[in-house]
């Protein structure tokens, strides 16, 4: 990073008189916007480049500005800020976020002030990008000669001949006073989705005042659980910042969950500043993860000249991560004359994403470009939560497709789309060039608007589909192929996709059912049964992640010397390689109580989740006990059916209802208000 350091611009490194109040004096992160908020303006050339955008690329929360690099400009444009008024003070920070997708050569960015609108810019800072940045946070302070005046403007600006970069996106502007100690936490790294367990809170923490920082005690706690406090020896200038992680780790159980990090003392005093000493964050928690297919939704048509590059390009670096991907590719009856072998559901599919030019890909709901192994690889390396298992076959022309969808947390009104696929077809040439075309999609199972999903953790849907192909432009039934993907239809974030297992009459079924039992002497037992209707050469079992039983015959398994927290999966094996997703559950062994939901399905416990009061129906009731998520017992019972939860921190709780007749059952019970 290159600073330009003038008398005009300089870095204050102590100000002993300056005062010790830090005031946010100005604050954008355009999160109600869509266009510029008042007062920002666009000053130089590229002025119809900037745009409000409903994303999140530069690290902050959607919206966000977005800067294009069409149409071509090359020069300086600039992205100005309303007026702020510095009477009286002497120095300010400004921090925002950015994020550079980078194309050739090299790409400048700056900060420059003005007290006289724009007719002279002061540059304060600029540096120089010959890649992609990814999401960062820039920092800087400054005490020129605007900094003071009651019409004081920056500006972010961008020098560049904008064919070098494809989109630019800036996020969170705050304009600040400085004071002498003041530690900010600018970033909570820990992933928004968790496996159920313990975790490692990771978060980035930066010296936003003058002078030097040795010390910073942090903290931490989930929802309204324990509160863990750590000192971190650091050394840290003024705008340098570091990554600290907790050594002590909370366990955390399946559902959402509010995280809270805070500072609370800096050099072992009380932080000059408490505006930016507190980072909240909620945090999705499932049973487990699973591995992630890409989805990749290519539209092309056979009369696009650009798209044959872009189809070769693409089949190219599917070539290069075999098993690794899904793809169904839309021909559009557009450019031109079209594709003869568009058809309504790919027009649904383009009407979704709003498409409008060819070519177009999309991977996992967002746009795809450049169409390189990097960006394959950000979203194939991301863990998902949801799997897809499945078969299909055909009769003559008659398709029959059987799909299981399994989620390690609660999914509900997200979307399974079922797509067939002919691997290649030769009979829709146009005027490209092109002779051959790859995974085109030929129709939607049941059709284009898919079928709901409503998943409870740990379990899975299963779906039959059946349809008659004989009225699509399909070139050879056994040429086939079928992509699942399972998306949010608000969003368009695809959660996972896998291709079907192709013409087989054998479905990977799932075993029926899964129940876990402590027998209080540091027992724990996993017990499954064999899907109904169904031939598993075997079952695979985990027990937090980690594979005990390869292919094992048995049903019943017996884990020793268990205390803690478990996450236990089984998968059933089949003929030819097949697997069947996995049922999972979790259970807190410990001395007092195994905690884990015990099928009781004629016992009802509502309203669920509780704010006040909570009631039982479905049984006689003897005595309840109470456990919070660590097994500790928080209150016992005798023969209530309605009881008073107020005064119990939000949370995820377990009722152990014994009956009448000594018969025991355990039900999750979530406070939350």
């Amino acid at each position: 990073m290159k600073k330009i350091i003038l008398s005009i611009c300089i870095l204050i490194i102590s100000m002993s008189s300056f005062a010790q109040n830090r005031a946010l004096l100005f604050e954008e992160t355009f999160d109600n916007a869509t266009v510029l908020p008042e007062g920002w303006i666009k000053m130089g050339i590229g002025l119809f480049n900037w745009s409000i955008s409903e994303t999140a690329q530069a690290g902050g929360e959607p919206n966000e500005v977005h800067l294009s690099w069409e149409p071509e400009f090359d020069g300086i444009t600039r992205l100005v800020s309303p007026v702020i008024d510095l009477t009286n003070v002497s120095s300010i920070g400004i921090q925002f976020k950015h994020n550079l997708f980078f194309w050739d050569d090299h790409v400048t960015l700056g900060i420059a002030t003005t007290s006289d609108n724009g007719a002279t810019w002061h540059e304060c800072w600029s540096i120089d990008y010959t890649a992609h940045s990814n999401a960062t946070e820039i920092s800087e302070s400054i005490a020129n000669e605007d900094v003071g005046s009651a019409n004081f403007r920056f500006c972010i600006f961008v020098d560049a001949k904008s064919f070098n970069f494809d989109d630019w996106w800036f996020d969170d502007f705050s304009v600040f006073s400085m004071v002498n100690f003041d530690a900010g936490l600018s970033k909570l790294t820990i992933d928004n989705q968790q496996v159920a367990g313990k975790q490692e809170v990771t978060c980035s923490v930066e010296n936003t005042g003058f002078d030097q920082i040795n010390s910073i005690e942090l903290n931490y706690q989930f929802d309204d659980g324990d509160i863990f406090t750590e000192l971190f020896e650091v050394d840290l200038a003024s705008f340098i910042d570091t990554t600290l992680t907790f050594q002590d780790q909370a366990v955390v159980y399946e559902g959402s969950h509010e995280l809270k990090v805070w500072i609370s003392k800096v050099n072992g005093l009380v932080d000059g500043s408490a505006i930016n000493d507190t980072l909240t964050k909620m945090i999705n928690v499932t049973l487990g993860n699973t591995e992630r297919n890409p989805m990749l939704e290519l539209f092309s048509a056979s009369t696009c000249a650009p798209c044959v590059e872009v189809n070769q390009t693409i089949l190219e670096l599917l070539s290069q991560n075999p098993g690794r991907y899904t793809i169904s590719k839309y021909q559009m009856n557009w450019p031109g004359s079209g594709d003869p072998y568009y058809n309504a559901d790919g027009g649904v599919r383009r009407n979704y994403y709003g498409v409008s030019g060819v070519p177009t890909a999309f991977i996992d709901g967002e746009e795809f470009y450049p169409y390189t192994q990097e960006v394959f690889d950000n979203a194939a390396n991301k863990k998902s939560f949801v799997d897809i298992k499945g078969t299909f076959n055909m009769d003559g022309n008659n398709i029959q497709a059987s799909v299981d969808v399994m989620s390690y947390g609660s999914l509900t009104d997200a979307i399974l789309y079922v797509a067939v696929n002919e691997k290649t077809t030769t009979g829709n040439v146009g005027t490209n060039g092109e002779t051959e075309f790859h995974h085109v999609m030929m129709k939607f199972l049941p059709n284009a608007q898919g079928t709901t999903l409503n998943l409870t953790a740990g379990n899975n849907q299963h779906f039959e589909f059946s349809a008659d192909l004989s009225g699509t432009h399909i070139e050879g039934f056994e040429d086939l192929e079928v992509s699942a993907f399972i998306q949010d239809y608000s969003t368009k974030y695809v959660y996972n996709s896998r291709f079907l297992y192709e013409y087989s009459d054998v479905h990977p079924y799932p075993p029926s059912s899964m129940v876990l039992t402590d027998h209080h002497n540091k027992i724990m037992t996993a017990t499954w049964t064999v899907p109904e209707g169904a031939q598993p050469t075997g079952y695979n079992l985990y027990i937090n992640g980690v594979l005990i039983l390869d292919n094992t015959d048995v049903t019943t398994y017996d884990l020793t010397d268990a205390d803690g927290f478990y996450v236990v999966e089984v998968s059933a094996n089949y003929p030819e390689g097949k697997t069947s997703v996995r049922l999972a559950k979790s259970i807190v062994v410990s001395e007092q109580i195994a905690i884990s939901e015990m099928d009781a399905p004629a016992v009802l416990v509502y309203p669920n989740p509780a704010k006040d009061v909570v009631n039982i129906q479905g049984t006689d009731v003897a005595n309840i006990f109470i456990y919070n998520g660590s097994g500790k017992l928080v209150a016992s019972l005798n023969g209530k059916k309605t009881f008073n939860v107020s005064s119990y921190p939000s949370g995820i709780y377990y009722m152990m209802i014994e009956s009448e007749n000594g018969n025991r059952m355990v039900k999750k019970l979530v406070i939350n208000r």
